[in-house]
């Protein structure tokens, strides 16, 4: 992908007004339910993030794992929430680790 075109993709996703995190557990078999169901049947946008850094000199390397869907607002972010099923496979809380996604490790 072309710089240009990555910097239009992320920045688009990243000036939306709210953002969830999953938590990794999900019970979709395929990876076309899985987006349909995180997606809202299409309605909203995911991202997934895994970013690996190093400090200079540092002996190791950090990372962290994350999906995120992008809402426009506090409302649409209530409303995702409110979905039974959704509401199972959001982050609850913070630092997050799962078999899938976790921050810093």
């Amino acid at each position: 992908m072309q710089p240009q075109n990555a910097y239009g993709l992320f920045s688009g996703f990243f000036g939306l007004g709210q953002f969830l995190a999953f938590s990794g557990q999900v019970q979709q078999q395929n990876a076309g339910q899985l987006a349909e169901f995180l997606t809202g049947g299409w309605q909203y946008p995911t991202c997934a993030v895994h970013l690996v850094y190093r400090q200079k000199g540092a002996p190791r390397t950090e990372s962290t794992k994350m999906h995120f869907v992008g809402l426009n607002s506090d409302e649409d972010a209530v409303a995702y929430q409110q979905e039974t099923e959704r509401a199972q496979v959001l982050a609850q809380r913070r630092p997050l680790s799962s078999d899938r996604f976790f921050e810093w490790k």
